[in-house]
C-alpha cells in the first residue's frame, strides 16, 4: 500500500479518500461525544449575519463534532 500527503488543499471533506474503487479501504466510523458547552451568538448587522452564517457553515463542515442548532 502507498500513502501520500498533500498540503494546502482548499477543498476537502472529512472522511473522503482518494482511492481506487477496486481497492477500497473501509475505516470504522468515529463517534463523537455530546457537546458540553453551549453558547448563543447574535450578529449586530445584516452583513455580520451573512458572514457569521458562512463561518459557521464552514466550521461545521470542517469539524464533525461542531453543531449548529
Amino acid at each position: 500500500m502507498q500513502a501520500i500527503s498533500a498540503r494546502g488543499l482548499a477543498r476537502h471533506d472529512y472522511g473522503r479518500h482518494a482511492l481506487r474503487p477496486a481497492n477500497p479501504i473501509v475505516l470504522e466510523s468515529i463517534e463523537f461525544p455530546e457537546p458540553v458547552i453551549q453558547i448563543a451568538i447574535e450578529p449586530k448587522t445584516k452583513a455580520d449575519q451573512e458572514k457569521l452564517s458562512e463561518a459557521l457553515q464552514k466550521l461545521a463542515k470542517e469539524d464533525p463534532s461542531f453543531r449548529v442548532a
